[in-house]
């Protein structure tokens, strides 16, 4: 357990070159230590009861839409030269792919578009992402996979495009990550404040219910092991890096202590002598994601977590 009570407030004025969203998140950040008050990121109103929230309700509800057959036979283009393709060819397609989604304006058709784009993505090798990384149209994906992450931690059904997107969209930020080991080249969504913090208040409510790790949502949360793994990967690269902004992920911090403070973190070790040493998707999660993103910081508030 950390000892909060004698966490002392950081000298803001010595960070004045950092953004305002820096330091609003790293306050927010220290407040929340100080006065033990729920997380910042928690959305106001939301039961923090075990009471099952619209979580019995299906997922994975069907899509009566296909793609565009412009997006599908670029997408065909992709697949059949994954192994083979080089970046400029990759960056050509995706440009005709932005243009493309300027005819697409609801939700669900472009999610039914992204679901086919992310998918042939994920057909390429590790090695060649690195290549767009920095291509803007994965800015394209940033608002609906916020979106996606928030229903789905409000136990709102995903229909079956929006559960195949959540899961590819992490399947292919993990690789990316893997393969990139210096963190001015990762792709800038992955650290905008929007997307953290809707991330903080899923582990937030995580470390208050069970619910996320149910039968009815196992695909999604084994996607979100995969998320976490991605942002250890992110924190260890900065952490390695001196030159880097060692607080850049630093709206996760408050939520990751959260869980690691849990009683859910207790029982995780309890799970693990009873079942002799076979850990479930909740036990990873408490007992090794999230300590690992912990100890790999190295930022500001360091001093302040001994």
């Amino acid at each position: 357990m950390y000892p909060f009570n004698r966490f002392q407030e950081p000298p803001y004025e010595q960070f004045s070159t950092r953004t305002n969203n820096q330091i609003m998140s790293q306050s927010m950040f220290t407040q929340q230590i100080l006065h033990n008050t729920p997380s910042p990121y928690k959305q106001q109103g939301r039961n923090n009861t075990e009471t099952p929230i619209k979580n019995q309700i299906p997922n994975n509800i069907p899509s009566p839409l296909v793609p565009s057959k412009f997006v599908i036979h670029h997408c065909n283009i992709i697949r059949k030269k994954a192994v083979v393709i080089s970046g400029s060819e990759l960056t050509h397609l995706l440009n005709e792919l932005m243009n493309e989604f300027e005819n697409f304006h609801d939700h669900t058709t472009k999610i039914t578009n992204f679901r086919e784009i992310i998918d042939a993505l994920s057909r390429i090798p590790p090695s060649t992402l690195p290549l767009i990384a920095q291509h803007k149209f994965f800015t394209l994906l940033h608002l609906p996979f916020i979106q996606i992450l928030q229903q789905w931690d409000n136990g709102t059904p995903l229909t079956e495009d929006e559960s195949v997107m959540f899961k590819n969209m992490i399947k292919l930020s993990k690789p990316l990550l893997s393969e990139i080991t210096d963190p001015n080249l990762y792709p800038p969504w992955l650290s905008d404040p929007v997307l953290l913090d809707a991330i903080a208040a899923c582990f937030a409510d995580i470390s208050k219910s069970t619910r996320f790790f149910d039968k009815t949502r196992e695909r999604e949360s084994k996607s979100l092991l995969y998320l976490l793994e991605a942002y250890d990967d992110y924190q260890k690269d900065i952490n390695n890096d001196k030159t880097a902004n060692q607080d850049k992920l630093v709206q996760l911090l408050p939520t990751i202590i959260q869980c690691l403070t849990s009683q859910f973190y207790l029982d995780s070790f309890n799970s693990i002598e009873n079942s002799k040493g076979s850990m479930s998707k909740k036990d990873k999660f408490f007992l090794i994601k999230c300590p690992t993103f912990l100890t790999n910081y190295n930022g500001i508030f360091l001093n302040f977590m001994l």
